[in-house]
């Protein structure tokens, strides 16, 4: 539907405003994470016609020759946790009162992420897909439907 494709532009450009950030830059500097470097986006959105929206990222490669490699699903307890250490490193650099937010020079990178990525945040939050109501409605009553059925 139309909303979504307003909702996916809107969100190709949060994408590439984190990736420019100074905020990215100073969490991949401080951090074991990696998030790759954008060297070019081109954003063509369509405001009338967003089927017409053109989007082109060319980020840094994070090759196998330069010793990485892409999971199916996650196998074991190591890949796990490393993939839980990478969010929770993630959340914590941005935490209120993190030294992020704290640090005295850093106020321009702070207005910079604020201004350009907090409002919109995610887009997959299922708030920000449009009819939650109803959504969450049709999940609430087909659930009790499936499982009165599975109980049987």
């Amino acid at each position: 539907p139309y909303e979504k494709l307003v909702r996916d532009i809107k969100s190709n450009q949060v994408v590439v405003a984190f990736l420019q950030s100074q905020a990215r830059q100073q969490f991949t500097d401080s951090t074991t994470a990696e998030i790759p470097q954008l060297y070019h986006a081109q954003l063509q959105p369509s405001p009338t016609n967003p089927m017409d929206s053109k989007f082109s990222f060319l980020l840094e490669d994070l090759s196998p020759k330069d010793g990485w490699y892409q999971e199916w699903l996650l196998q074991d307890d190591l890949h796990t946790k490393a993939a839980l250490s990478t969010y929770a490193q993630l959340h914590a650099f941005f935490w209120a009162g993190s030294k992020f937010y704290t640090s005295n020079n850093n106020e321009n990178a702070v207005q910079e992420l604020e201004r350009s990525v907090w409002p919109s945040g995610s887009y997959v939050q299922p708030i920000m897909q449009g009819g939650f109501d109803v959504c969450c409605n049709n999940v609430a009553s087909e659930w009790l439907h499936k499982r009165e059925r599975f109980q049987q």
